[in-house]
């Protein structure tokens, strides 16, 4: 048997389930066992894990956590290959020692970018940004930007929303979640266009990722930070775009349109029986907003069916009145619902969720359950523009 899939069956009889190996890399130890008390195996993968054990004669590894963190610390990155077609640009953030710096647009196989350095800085939507560099590859263009992060606006986005680098295995609610991700002073989805000699190529995708220069954060390799020469007491989002245009002709002009994304805002959780009205109150504007339940009905939706998997297949639909009319308003159940289970009682898939609203006569439908609660709690969910288009003379 191959030594690296024994090593991973070893981890599986000691987990019990994949869950806790997938997850184990951003949890202490501490974290990791409290996980496997709290996500015990069931009886079904206990046979299996039994069965596994007697037939290739396997133990259970004895400190799963401390090998995937050892195995973490010393993996050579660089021998990924990426060879997918939809394989987005990325800069190999692990090869921080020169030359080693390569860019590519798509598969790694493909001949790396050649980098056209910019290091302009410019302000948009009201923050601190620079065009770190243009690379021009065979398949296209990719474009680096970083935004800077003052690291006292970091801090406090955390203490607002009872946030630490330790609590990896925190639960939060759906809520708690939005909220999170929506004043997140690294969180900025945006579409772009880049206007090149004059002409506009619209952005076929992009990554990114988050430097934190706060003490206790995990971070990526500091490649971006040493090839740029940027300040690493800053927090900083990195932002990889690349633009399905060849050519490499003299670069006579460049600018940069930005469109900020949309942001989703939670409001205040209520319950409202047929025919009750609720005031809602938008959480950016303050204005406030009369929901009034007309009917309340409970209903079974199509799920699959597995002889050991059952689906949770029932739901409530609300039909209800705004006054006056809430333009972006939504309504989302505060709850996940039930996740889908094996047939002898343990959890086995994540939460399935309805959402449904718009028109005359709005309708939204809760989480699914297998007994849907006697109240469901309902998730106001606003959605807020975040600025208009910006344009930006990179060159």
């Amino acid at each position: 048997m191959d030594k690296a899939y024994e090593r991973f069956l070893r981890l599986l009889l000691a987990c019990g389930h994949g869950a806790a190996i997938e997850q184990c890399w951003r949890m202490t130890r501490e974290q990791f066992d409290a996980y496997l008390a709290e996500n015990p195996v069931t009886d079904a993968q206990r046979a299996v894990m039994e069965e596994l054990r007697a037939r290739l004669g396997l133990e259970p590894m004895d400190d799963p956590w401390g090998y995937i963190h050892d195995l973490q610390a010393g993996f050579d990155y660089s021998g990924i290959e990426f060879t997918g077609p939809e394989y987005v640009a990325e800069a190999r953030p692990e090869a921080v020692a020169e030359p080693g710096w390569a860019v590519y647009y798509g598969p790694r196989g493909d001949e790396p970018g050649r980098e056209t350095p910019l290091m302009r800085d410019f302000r948009a939507f009201g923050e601190r940004w620079t065009a770190l560099a243009l690379y021009f590859c065979q398949e296209g263009l990719v474009l680096h930007l970083a935004r800077e992060v003052e690291p006292l606006a970091f801090r406090a986005f955390m203490e607002r929303n009872g946030l630490s680098f330790a609590d990896g295995g925190r639960e939060y609610s759906v809520a708690e979640r939005m909220r999170i991700e929506a004043e997140n002073p690294l969180n900025l989805g945006f579409g772009s266009t880049l206007i090149i000699n004059g002409e506009r190529v619209d952005s076929s995708g992009g990554s990114g990722f988050g430097w934190i220069s706060l003490p206790g954060a995990e971070n990526p390799s500091r490649g971006w930070l040493e090839h740029y020469g940027l300040d690493r007491d800053y927090c900083w989002s990195f932002h990889t775009l690349r633009f399905p245009r060849r050519g490499a002709e003299a670069l006579e002009s460049l600018a940069l349109e930005l469109r900020p994304d949309c942001v989703e805002l939670p409001g205040a959780v209520f319950t409202a029986a047929e025919g009750e009205s609720v005031l809602l109150r938008h959480p950016f504007t303050g204005a406030e907003y009369t929901l009034t339940a007309l009917s309340a009905v409970q209903e079974t939706v199509d799920a699959p069916d597995y002889p050991d998997v059952e689906f949770p297949r029932r739901c409530l639909a609300m039909s209800y009145a705004v006054e006056p009319e809430a333009p972006g308003l939504t309504l989302r159940d505060a709850r996940e619902g039930d996740r889908a289970r094996s047939k002898d009682g343990g959890c086995c898939a994540a939460a399935t969720a309805v959402i449904a609203s718009g028109g005359e006569g709005l309708e939204a439908a809760s989480s699914l359950y297998f007994e849907p609660p006697e109240n469901i709690e309902w998730l106001p969910v606003w959605r807020v523009e975040r600025g208009g288009t910006e344009t930006v003379e990179l060159k």
